[in-house]
């Protein structure tokens, strides 16, 4: 059986206000769970994002698209010594700002965090599997 890291609590804590962050489109408090020295690779492209990447892409989603709902769930959680891990799963539904589309994103990621100075701060993302569509609309009851 696994022993339950002592920090474990305010870890999943971290992810849970970070993504509500997101949700409610609040851009600062979204990258205050972040540590300065963040990066992120995606598996599928090879992309590679830094910190200013991120705030940058967090600020044009909120421009280009209407967060209508995300589902967002801790798979699974980890940690050696004072950095923790946790694989996610996420299901996000966008509508593009002068789009009637809706736009379905769904993503699994490793992130990983670190615990300094009596907090824990994102400190890495590994994107390992992204699909995107356009939600099928409902065919007219006729």
């Amino acid at each position: 059986m696994e022993s339950k890291h002592p920090r474990a609590e305010a870890f999943l804590e971290l992810l849970s206000r970070t993504q509500a962050a997101y949700e409610r489109r609040d851009r600062e408090a979204y990258l205050a769970g972040f540590g300065e020295d963040y990066s992120s690779y995606a598996l599928p492209t090879g992309a590679f994002e830094d910190k200013a990447g991120l705030a940058a892409k967090i600020e044009r989603d909120i421009g280009r698209f209407e967060l209508l709902s995300m589902e967002f769930r801790v798979e699974r959680e980890w940690y050696a010594g004072e950095t923790g891990f946790a694989l996610l799963r996420y299901r996000t539904r966008l509508r593009g700002r002068h789009s009637p589309r809706v736009l379905i994103d769904e993503r699994r990621n490793i992130i990983v965090g670190r615990h300094d100075d009596q907090r824990w701060r994102i400190i890495n993302k590994i994107v390992l599997e992204v699909e995107t569509r356009v939600e099928a609309e409902a065919a007219p009851d006729i």
